[in-house]
C-alpha cells in the first residue's frame, strides 16, 4: 500500500480506514445475533423436553401410589 503523503490523503486514509471498521462491527453484530437467536431456540427445546419429563414421572410416580 502507499504511504499517505498530505494531510489530505491521511484524512481519506484514515476515513477508509474507519468505515472499514463500521462494516466489520456491523456484520459481526449481525453473527451475534443469528447465534443468539440459535441458542434461545435450544434453551426453549431443553426447557420443554424438561417440563414434559417432570409431568411424565409425576404422573408414573401417582399412578404406582394409588
Amino acid at each position: 500500500a502507499k504511504d499517505p503523503e498530505t494531510t489530505g490523503e491521511h484524512v481519506v486514509s484514515l476515513y477508509g480506514h474507519v468505515e472499514g471498521m463500521k462494516r466489520d462491527v456491523k456484520h459481526l453484530h449481525e453473527d451475534v445475533t443469528k447465534i443468539d437467536t440459535k441458542t434461545d431456540q435450544i434453551i426453549y427445546w431443553i426447557i420443554g423436553g424438561a417440563f414434559v419429563t417432570i409431568l411424565t414421572l409425576v404422573g408414573l410416580f401417582n399412578l404406582f401410589l394409588h
